[in-house]
Parts: structure tokens; C-alpha cells; sequence
């Protein structure tokens, strides 16, 4: 298995979107905050 991280070091809101092959294993998008990571 293979893990990603984001990291938003900016000022501003991060949106973004995953495409993968099994869909019930991961989260599809999310918007992150300025300055966190998920």
C-alpha cells in the first residue's frame, strides 16, 4: 500500500480531489485549511 500526505503552508484554502481505482479505501477530496495537513 502506498501513503500521501498534504501539507498546506500557505495563507489560503487548499482543495483538492483523489482518483483511484477502490474507491471505499480512501477519501475522494477534501479542502484543507491554511497552514494543517490531512
Amino acid at each position: 500500500s502506498c501513503s500521501m500526505q498534504l501539507a498546506n503552508k500557505s495563507d489560503n484554502h487548499v482543495a483538492f480531489k483523489v482518483k483511484t481505482t477502490n474507491p471505499g479505501s480512501v477519501k475522494n477530496g477534501e479542502i484543507t485549511r491554511n497552514r494543517a495537513s490531512c
